[in-house]
C-alpha cells in the first residue's frame, strides 16, 4: 500500500489498483485546527509540545505492539519490548499472504 497527499496505490500479488485524490483539499479544517493548536501552544510557556520525544516514543511503542500482537495473535503488555527481527518477520508474513492471494 502506498499513500501520498495526491493519490494512493495498493498491490496484492500482481493486482495493482491506484487512484488520484487531493487529500489536502479536504483537510482545510484539520490544517486550521493544527495551526490554532500551535499558536495556543506558543502562548503557554509551560506547555509540552504534542510531538515531544516522550509522546513520539510512546506512539512508536504502540505501533510495535500492534505488529507483535498481530504476529503472535496475542495480547502484548505495554510498553512493548519488541521481539528480535520483528519487522523482518512481519514483512515475511505479509509477502507470504500476498503470494497466497494470487
Amino acid at each position: 500500500m502506498h499513500w501520498t497527499m495526491h493519490g494512493w496505490e495498493t498491490r496484492i500479488g500482481h493486482n495493482v489498483d491506484s487512484g488520484t485524490h487531493r487529500y489536502g483539499d479536504e483537510d482545510i479544517l484539520g490544517q486550521a485546527a493544527m495551526t490554532d493548536a500551535m499558536i495556543a501552544w506558543t502562548h503557554h510557556s509551560g506547555a509540552v509540545h504534542p510531538l515531544n520525544l516522550s509522546a513520539a516514543l510512546s506512539d512508536f511503542s504502540i505501533i510495535l505492539g500492534l505488529y507483535q500482537s498481530a504476529l503472535g495473535h496475542a495480547v502484548v503488555p505495554m510498553p512493548v519490548e519488541p521481539q528480535a527481527n520483528l519487522i523482518d518477520r512481519l514483512r515475511t508474513i505479509l509477502q507470504e499472504e500476498g503470494q497466497d492471494s494470487t
